[in-house]
C-alpha cells in the first residue's frame, strides 16, 4: 500500500514535522510505502513547474491513501489541489489539523467548508497514528 503525505514543505519546521511523521507512520506500518514529495521529488536545475507537479502527481496516482496536513490559517494551495484530486479519484483521505484557530466559513469548523468532505480529520499526531495503526 502506498500513502501520499501532503502538506506544507517550504520551511525547515514543516519539513522536520513531515519527516518525523513519515518515520512514525513507517514504524507502525513498516510494510507500507510512504510518498513524501519533499523527499521523493528533488528539484533539479532547469526543472519546470510542470515537471515538478507531474512527479508529485505520479506519486499521488499510485497511492491508496492521502494523509493531508491541514496546517495554517488557510490550507496550502498544493495540499488543497492534492485533496481535490484524491477526492475525485476516490483515494481515501485522512486529515491532520493541529492548528486550533477557527478560520473557517462555518461556525465550529476551522477551515474552508470544502474540507468538511474529508471523512476523517484528527487533531493530534497521536489520534492520527492510532487511526492508522487500526487500518489493515
Amino acid at each position: 500500500m502506498q500513502v501520499y503525505i501532503a502538506g506544507p514543505l517550504f520551511t525547515t519546521v514543516a519539513q522536520q514535522f513531515n519527516f518525523a511523521l513519515k518515520d512514525e507512520l513507517r514504524s507502525i506500518k513498516p510494510h507500507w510505502d510512504f510518498f513524501l514529495p519533499q523527499y521523493e521529488v528533488i528539484y533539479r536545475d532547469g526543472m519546470s513547474a510542470q515537471d515538478l507537479a507531474k512527479e508529485c502527481m505520479k506519486g499521488l496516482i499510485k497511492s491508496e491513501i492521502l494523509i493531508a496536513i491541514l496546517a495554517g490559517s488557510d490550507v496550502g494551495s498544493g495540499t488543497a489541489f492534492e485533496i481535490g484530486f484524491a477526492y475525485a479519484q476516490n483515494i481515501k483521505i485522512i486529515g491532520l489539523r493541529t492548528d486550533f484557530r477557527n478560520c473557517g466559513d462555518v461556525e465550529g469548523f476551522g477551515m474552508n467548508a470544502m474540507f468538511s468532505l474529508i471523512p476523517e480529520i484528527y487533531h493530534s499526531r497521536k489520534e492520527l497514528l492510532d487511526a492508522i495503526n487500526k487500518l489493515p
